[in-house]
C-alpha cells in the first residue's frame, strides 16, 4: 500500500486551484489518500471549503491567520498531521498539468526504489509551457557563495534585476531548444543538487528527519531544501517518466516587482548564512 499526501498553498488563486483539484488530482486513476488546502489569503473561502465538502475525509482546508510564504504554510500543515503515516508527501503549485492520469500510480512504483537507494526527493519531469524548456534537473551543483553574493547585487537594482531574469529565461528556453533538437536522451538516473519548486515531491527518508523550517518568506526554497538533503546524506533523484507540465508562475512569477526583489535579496541573506554554516 502507498499513502501519498498532497499539499496546495492558496494565496488569492482559489479558482485556480478549485480547478486543479477537481480536474487534474481527481482525474487520476488513484487519488491521494488525503489532499491538504493552506490558505495564506482568499477572496473566496467558500471555493476552497466546497471542495473540502465535496471530498469530505480526503480534502481539509487549513486556515492560517497570516501569509506565511511557501514553504512556511507548507511547515505548519504538517504540524497537524501525521508525516510518517505518508509514503510521499507532495508541495506543488495548481498552475499544473498531469500529462496522463496515471502519476500517482507511477510514483508510488518508486517506494521500494526509494528505500533501496536513500533518496530524499523525487523529482519529476517539468516541463515550462511558458518558456518551453524543462525546469529539472533544476540546479546540478550547488551554487557558490560568490554568486548568491552576485545576485543580492543585481536584486538591488530594479532595472538590473528585470534585464537579468529576462535574459535567465532566454538564455534557458534556447537551452532547452538545443537539448530538443539533439534529442537528448535524460538518464532517470540522475541525482543533483536541487529540484524545481513548482512541484516537489519528498519521500519519508526526509520527512521524518526535517521539518522545513525555512528562514525566508519567498524564494530560494530549492537551495535551502537541496542543502538539507546534502547534510542528512539523501538523494534527489531525477524521473523523467513522471510527466506534467508547469503552466505558468500563479502566484509570484506576475510580480517582478520591487517587493519581490526584496524578497530575493532576504531570502538570499538567508541562504549565504546558512551554506556558510553548513560548509
Amino acid at each position: 500500500m502507498c499513502k501519498i499526501l498532497h499539499v496546495l498553498v492558496c494565496y488569492y488563486n482559489e479558482d485556480e486551484i478549485f480547478s486543479f483539484v477537481r480536474e487534474e488530482i481527481f482525474g487520476q486513476s488513484i487519488t491521494p489518500e488525503k489532499i491538504l488546502i493552506v490558505n495564506n489569503g482568499t477572496d473566496n473561502i467558500n471555493k476552497l471549503l466546497e471542495l473540502e465538502k465535496i471530498y469530505k475525509g480526503t480534502v481539509n482546508v487549513l486556515n492560517l491567520k497570516k501569509n506565511l510564504g511557501y514553504l512556511g504554510a507548507f511547515s505548519c500543515a504538517l504540524k497537524k498531521i501525521d508525516v510518517f503515516s505518508f509514503d510521499f508527501i507532495i508541495l506543488s503549485n495548481s498552475d499544473i498539468h498531469f500529462l496522463d492520469n496515471n502519476f500517482y500510480k507511477q510514483l508510488c512504483n518508486y517506494k521500494s526504489i526509494v528505500l533501496k537507494n536513500n533518496i530524499g526527493i523525487i523529482a519529476p519531469d517539468i516541463f515550462s509551457k511558458d518558456f518551453k524548456y524543462r525546469l529539472n534537473p533544476y540546479m546540478i551543483n550547488k551554487p557558490s557563495i560568490n554568486k548568491l553574493k552576485f545576485l543580492k547585487i543585481i536584486y538591488s537594482n530594479f532595472i538590473f534585476s528585470i534585464f537579468y531574469i529576462s535574459l535567465h529565461y532566454i538564455s534557458r528556453f534556447l537551452a532547452g531548444q538545443i537539448k530538443q533538437k539533439r534529442n537528448t536522451v535524460i538518464d532517470n538516473k540522475i541525482d543533483f543538487y536541487a529540484p524545481h519548486g513548482s512541484f516537489f515531491i519528498f519521500t519519508k527518508e526526509l520527512t521524518k528527519k526535517f521539518d522545513f523550517q525555512y528562514g525566508a518568506f519567498l524564494f530560494g526554497e530549492e537551495i535551502y531544501i537541496g542543502e538539507i538533503c546534502k547534510k542528512l546524506e539523501l538523494k534527489i533523484r531525477f524521473v523523467p517518466a513522471l510527466k506534467i507540465i508547469h503552466k505558468g508562475h500563479s502566484t509570484t512569477g506576475k510580480w517582478q516587482t520591487k517587493k519581490m526583489f526584496k524578497y530575493r535579496r532576504k531570502s538570499i541573506d538567508f541562504l549565504i548564512k546558512f551554506l556558510k554554516n553548513n560548509i
